[in-house]
């Protein structure tokens, strides 16, 4: 693990665009990215262990198929019709 870079919360909140209270939110029920506490009591996360943390995050291939779908046009057209018929 030499050389990999220890990010600070604020860093780290600041990648993922939320707020510090979010990030030792999800630190605390166990869903965040794993974290280093150092002997002064700060925390830090490894850059290697938040871009796990993003890859863990990623929706599987059937919602980048759907969103696809969408995007063409075919599911939107079908589920058009489908809630014209039920209303």
């Amino acid at each position: 693990m030499a050389g990999d870079e220890l990010l600070t919360v604020a860093q780290v909140s600041g990648l993922l665009k939320i707020s510090r209270a979010t990030f030792y939110r999800w630190r605390s029920i166990g869903k965040g990215p794993r974290c280093v506490k150092l002997p002064n009591g700060t925390i830090r996360v490894r850059r290697s262990s938040l871009d796990k943390f993003i890859v863990a995050c990623e929706e599987p291939e059937a919602a980048s198929w759907l969103e696809a779908e969408s995007r063409s046009g075919k599911f939107s057209s079908a589920w058009r019709a489908k809630s014209t018929a039920a209303t």
